[in-house]
């Protein structure tokens, strides 16, 4: 059993997919990010606030784990969408080309934590307008890191990836266990 720090439903999924116990809560941190601050100085800046907040929370006699993720390109941010305009500029700025989703993961008990993140690049198609504002209208973008889902609807506009799919969706999952695994998690309930 883990404490896990997030209300993703998407990383909810993926822990629930490899059978790892968990009990699910919420922090809450300003994400704003600061003047200048490159994007996975950013990323390891907020995931180990999420963690320190989460330990405050919780009693320590279960490992907590908090993630976060981080859509790039040309070294700028694609937070979620605030409207639809910004959600306009994300889908042309990401149309045709190559961008990063970045997901950093810590996972403390008060006396060890472990931060690590992993990098896929994700190639999208050439987008149209009237795709773009379809896609808008399904409602699934708005509370998506750069404006899209690769596990659901978001998915035809990917052309391909190069590392780990999981990644994309929100954890690294794999990467996940082996990091639980140093914390005298049960195996049975973190390796294959």
């Amino acid at each position: 059993m883990i404490y896990l720090a997030s209300q993703s439903p998407r990383r909810a999924e993926l822990l629930q997919r490899e059978s790892i116990e968990f009990s699910q809560f919420a922090v809450d941190i300003d994400e704003s990010s600061l003047v200048g601050e490159k994007p996975q100085v950013y990323l390891e800046r907020i995931v180990k606030t999420k963690l320190k907040a989460a330990l405050k929370v919780k009693s320590l006699d279960i490992p907590v784990l908090v993630a976060d993720t981080i859509v790039v390109i040309d070294e700028e941010i694609l937070q979620k969408p605030i409207n639809f305009n910004v959600f306009c500029d994300y889908m042309h700025k990401l149309s045709g080309r190559w961008h990063q989703v970045i997901t950093g993961f810590a996972v403390g008990d008060g006396e060890s934590v472990y931060y690590e993140y992993r990098i896929t690049d994700v190639l999208f198609a050439q987008l149209t307008d009237a795709q773009i504002k379809a896609y808008w209208q399904t409602n699934e973008p708005q509370d998506k890191a750069g404006g899209y889902a690769i596990q659901d609807l978001g998915q035809r506009f990917v052309k391909e990836i190069k590392g780990d799919f999981d990644n994309v969706v929100g954890l690294p999952v794999n990467e996940v266990k082996k990091v639980l695994a140093k914390f005298d998690f049960p195996r049975d309930k973190i390796m294959d």
